[in-house]
């Protein structure tokens, strides 16, 4: 509703015997989660609904780091970049990518940009890592080892 890809919502009643009647909502980009509880204690009541939000996006967003010694480097395809804008557009996005160790452009060849990076363990985790609205769309993400995705200028 506000733009925001991740939300907590929470609401309580106060009965007559003390306690609070509390929901807590989280919702994600691909899903939501609803928690029911009763409870007097304030900071309790907090503590569920931050741990709910908590949980929820490291479960979506969780990856595995791994030492830069024993990554091993994935390859990633980026097709339909045709202008230097296209390419600094692509560029930025893995930048701002603090999980990764190590990127590095392979080739440039047509609309076509080949990075390899380090940091993570598979291509998919690089693809969970990306921005929903990067520009980006994932073509293919079955090899752990390759990334093939394709730029779709955002205007």
């Amino acid at each position: 509703r506000y733009g925001s890809e991740h939300s907590l919502v929470g609401r309580w009643i106060d009965l007559s015997d003390g306690t609070k009647l509390v929901d807590w909502y989280y919702v994600g980009p691909d899903f939501e989660q609803h928690h029911q509880m009763r409870q007097a204690d304030v900071e309790a009541i907090w503590d569920v609904g931050v741990d709910l939000a908590v949980d929820a996006m490291r479960d979506s967003l969780a990856v595995t780091l791994q030492r830069f010694e024993a990554a091993k480097a994935i390859s990633i395809t980026v097709t339909g970049v045709q202008s230097i804008a296209d390419y600094r557009a692509v560029s930025s996005v893995f930048e701002a990518l603090s999980q990764l160790v190590e990127l590095r452009i392979d080739a440039i060849r047509g609309d076509i940009l080949m990075y390899r990076v380090a940091g993570v363990s598979s291509a998919q985790e690089v693809a969970r890592l990306l921005p929903r609205r990067s520009g980006l769309r994932i073509q293919s993400a079955s090899d752990p080892a390759q990334l093939d995705l394709i730029w779709e200028s955002i205007q």
